[in-house]
């Protein structure tokens, strides 16, 4: 059977806790979201992650369609207008800033990573990834972040969280659902009206998806089109 880079419920999920939970499976597409720590209004983060947590509680996967349009609504939309208000120093609003991360957003490329596609924000990211055999989410996450907010806390002689301690993170269920996911971090800066200069986005020219098809990947049929 040919293996698949989105998500397989009949795999082994690893399932880690920050604030959130994530998923991760190895050799599959990672759709991942984080903020600057003063992008996000603390408070409101916090009632919407327990609020969360209950629904989730109500609502086990896999969803329905509607359930997922509900999700969706409620706890990424809600996220994505907040970010959307250009909160905080947006540091990334600054050109020299923006590339020096998009350089270590390809540090491990073709080597433990493939990049499809990225935007960086005045004060997030958007990235979708594709993880290779040995590379964890966490891991990626941790090293990514990691390194970035030593770096420029110094440049800017500050100490202290630099990053949002939580992120959050999708495993496409289809080649429709990856297709829409690439759409939307190509459309993020118009949506936001942002002039050039202030965001940094790249697009891999030939979508990755249609690389691994060319490789051996492809889809399990009676998971491929499920969205949640």
């Amino acid at each position: 059977m040919k293996p698949t880079p989105f998500l397989d419920r009949r795999e082994g999920l690893d399932v880690t806790r920050n604030y959130l939970p994530h998923w991760d499976q190895t050799n599959r597409f990672q759709f991942i979201t984080w903020s600057l720590a003063d992008a996000l209004p603390g408070k409101a983060l916090q009632r919407l992650e327990r609020e969360k947590v209950r629904w989730l509680q109500c609502h086990p996967k896999p969803w329905k369609s509607e359930e997922a349009s509900i999700y969706y609504e409620r706890y990424v939309d809600r996220v994505d207008r907040w970010l959307a208000q250009g909160r905080g120093d947006s540091l990334f609003q600054y050109p020299e800033n923006a590339e020096f991360l998009a350089k270590v957003l390809m540090f491990y490329e073709g080597k433990q990573t493939r990049m499809d596609a990225f935007v960086i924000m005045p004060n997030h990211v958007h990235c979708l990834v594709f993880l290779m055999k040995g590379m964890s989410l966490p891991r990626l996450m941790k090293s990514w972040r990691g390194y970035s907010a030593r770096e420029l806390n110094r440049q800017y002689g500050k100490t202290g969280r630099f990053w949002n301690v939580a992120f959050w993170d999708t495993v496409p269920r289809s080649p429709e659902h990856y297709k829409r996911i690439r759409s939307y971090i190509e459309a993020n800066p118009r949506k936001a009206n942002l002039p050039l200069g202030s965001y940094r986005l790249w697009i891999r020219p030939t979508p990755l998806w249609e690389d691994l098809k060319q490789e051996g990947f492809g889809l399990h049929p009676e998971f491929g089109n499920l969205m949640a």
